[in-house]
């Protein structure tokens, strides 16, 4: 995962492209240079963050799409201060913004792009779910997998990319790259136990520990049900127990369970 290249794009309304640049410029250093078409900092590394109009966004004037020049995983915290540096200026999300992040496919050969597209479909209403995709973003720019197109997919059993047309995320995409085969079969949805689904989901992805807790958080939130288990509750085991009802550490689950989580995460 730490050895993908990526770049995304942050839609934005609530601040104009040239207060966005400068405030960027702030996060990044280096140099800002534009116009009314957009504007563009050059950082300190030689790199080109832009800001672009795009025409969908409700802002108008103050409003615009803050394209990432190629990462890695090291850039990571400074992506991050480019987002609080946005949202101090004034940016904000609406109903019209959106977020996308582009996977350097060069590593991808017939079988990594089809091992993603069938993780993608079997895990897409936890996905869906924890990102909080809204419905009218799902039913016009976020489409699910079409489920004719994966029978296709494997009807064919395509051995080279150009038999494949898809894209996807730095998680999914390096567990596609190293997974033998991976399963279709489509998981049920149930709200009651999404939030311990797509736990375990994430731990079969190899988000573990403290340096991916951030991530787990807000991935977790909008879900419903416990993060540390499936069904009845196991702090509630018996009277006298040392259980503390409703209790989730950091990780989800308590030291004893660690092992567990992780047998748990390769049965996903």
């Amino acid at each position: 995962m730490k050895t993908l290249r990526f770049g995304i794009e942050i839609e934005t309304v609530g601040a104009s492209r040239q207060k966005l640049a400068h405030a960027i410029q702030g996060a990044v250093g280096g140099h800002v240079s534009g116009d009314y078409q957009g504007w563009q900092v050059t950082d300190t590394q030689g790199r080109t963050w832009k800001v672009v109009p795009d025409g969908s966004l409700s802002g108008g004037e103050y409003s615009g799409e803050i394209v990432s020049p190629i990462l890695t995983y090291q850039d990571l915290d400074a992506l991050q201060q480019v987002v609080r540096a946005a949202r101090e200026a004034g940016a904000r999300a609406d109903a019209s913004t959106g977020i996308h992040i582009h996977v350097d496919g060069s590593r991808f050969d017939a079988k990594g792009v089809t091992n993603l597209v069938k993780m993608v479909h079997k895990q897409e209403r936890l996905l869906e779910t924890a990102l909080g995709v809204s419905a009218t973003r799902l039913a016009r720019y976020c489409r699910p997998i079409d489920g004719a197109f994966l029978q296709r997919l494997e009807a064919r059993r395509p051995r080279t990319l150009q038999e494949v047309n898809v894209q996807l995320v730095l998680a999914l995409a390096a567990r596609a790259l190293a997974s033998k085969a991976a399963s279709s079969k489509r998981r049920d949805f149930n709200p009651a136990t999404a939030k311990y689904d797509f736990r375990v989901f994430l731990l079969h992805l190899g988000l573990i520990g403290e340096e991916f807790k951030t991530a787990r958080l807000h991935l977790l939130k909008h879900l419903e049900g416990s993060a540390a288990w499936k069904g009845q509750r196991r702090d509630r085991r018996s009277p006298g127990g040392n259980g503390t009802p409703g209790s989730e550490g950091a990780q989800g689950g308590n030291g004893s369970d660690v092992g567990g989580e992780r047998n748990e995460a390769l049965a996903a």
